[in-house]
């Protein structure tokens, strides 16, 4: 038999992936993959299509997620779930993205503030759609090219001009959630 490959954690277009959930099966299966979970942020919403390609090329696919987290000691805390129950996780997939779209405007709005000519829907259109937005895509509507470090260094981090952090869920809540 061929040997076992897994991959534990992958993004689609979904978050912030750069391919549809069946292309990111697909490559995974290319590269040898026997088992894949589908970890976009936030979201289940490619689990269902990620599935259906795995089927078809013979490969296991976790359903899972990677959940965003508040936590006073990192800026990004991020917690991986599997074997998810989809449908009681949904809710909270749906609330994450709300919270989301509620940040990226207030980002925005600072932004603003900064002097930059920014609107929300210049991010979204950088996302692709607004569920998916993030501070990459805020940064490049506001003209951060290349390396977007030092965009951020000074207005998208903790303590920097522009930064709002997150308010749900905590590490607990969505350990609680996932479980």
């Amino acid at each position: 038999a061929p040997p076992m490959l897994i991959e534990l954690q992958s993004h689609s277009t979904v978050s912030d992936g750069q391919l549809l959930p069946a292309e990111v099966v697909e490559k995974a299966g290319e590269a040898g993959v026997t088992t894949l979970a589908l970890t976009d942020h936030d979201a289940i919403a490619g689990v269902g299509e990620a599935a259906e390609a795995a089927e078809r090329l013979g490969i296991e696919l976790v359903p899972a997620i990677e959940m965003s987290c508040v936590h006073e000691y990192a800026e990004d805390l991020h917690i991986c779930g599997y074997w998810l129950d989809l449908g009681k996780i949904a809710p909270a997939c749906e609330r994450a993205q709300h919270e989301r779209v509620t940040r990226a405007g207030e980002i925005v709005a600072k932004l603003r503030g900064e002097g930059f000519d920014l609107h929300l829907e210049d991010a979204v259109r950088e996302a692709g759609d607004a569920l998916s937005i993030g501070r990459p895509h805020i940064a490049k509507a506001a003209g951060a090219t290349g390396d977007l470090g030092p965009f951020f260094e000074e207005y998208l981090v903790p303590g920097a001009k522009a930064f709002v952090p997150r308010r749900w869920p905590t590490a607990e809540q969505a350990i609680a959630l996932i479980r």
